[in-house]
């Protein structure tokens, strides 16, 4: 039977042997530091594009639109091509305004170039 957890660790003293073996209890109990630095990593990306997102959001040219709208928008219509194929009808509960809900419909009906 082939242990793939374990791995050889050559002592070339017996003085050595004590400082492994508490290095080696002390391991099992901590977390890795390579694989929680990859996962925050990939959090703060994850965070990064979520904000990227929501700017866009509240940049909509010719559309003055606060944060809290673009969030209760994006957490309805989940992404912005989600927003883009909406109609005005569907967009009207999540911002609570039919004119912002037109304005934004506009901005992705027109075919205008920023």
């Amino acid at each position: 039977m082939i242990c793939h957890e374990a791995a050889l660790v050559p002592v070339t003293d017996l003085s050595q042997l004590p400082q492994l073996l508490l290095q080696i209890f002390t391991a099992n109990k901590v977390r890795n530091p390579f694989l929680a630095s990859s996962e925050s990593v990939k959090d703060k990306e994850r965070a990064r594009v979520d904000k990227d997102v929501l700017l866009a959001v509240c940049r909509l040219p010719k559309i003055s639109m606060k944060e809290a709208k673009a969030r209760k928008l994006l957490a309805k219509m989940a992404s912005v091509r989600g927003i883009a194929r909406a109609r005005a009808t569907d967009l009207t509960p999540c911002l609570g305004d039919a004119r912002l809900a037109k304005g934004v419909e506009s901005v992705f009906r027109t075919s205008s170039k920023i």
